[in-house]
């Protein structure tokens, strides 16, 4: 996926996949400008010490990876990107 356009729709539509799963507490996508990776990026606040498999199903399903996920604050996040 190369146009910045379907990879903004990817991040969006993979946010909306995930949001309402347990134990997903609050989506935010990035644009390239503000992630680390330079590119569209889901960061994913957790109530749980790791990613759920229906969540990265649902990241995998819109062409999303994981590419960090760790302890930050008081709980657990994970950052998937546009692959």
């Amino acid at each position: 996926m190369t146009c910045t356009v379907e990879r903004r729709r990817a991040c969006s539509r993979a946010a909306a996949a995930v949001e309402c799963r347990d134990p997903v507490r609050h989506v935010d996508v990035l644009d390239p400008a503000r992630s680390e990776w330079d590119t569209w990026t889901l960061e994913i606040s957790l109530a749980a010490r790791s990613v759920p498999p229906a969540v990265l199903r649902g990241l995998a399903d819109h062409g999303l990876s994981v590419r960090d996920a760790s302890p930050r604050g008081g709980g657990h996040y994970a950052a998937a990107v546009v692959e």
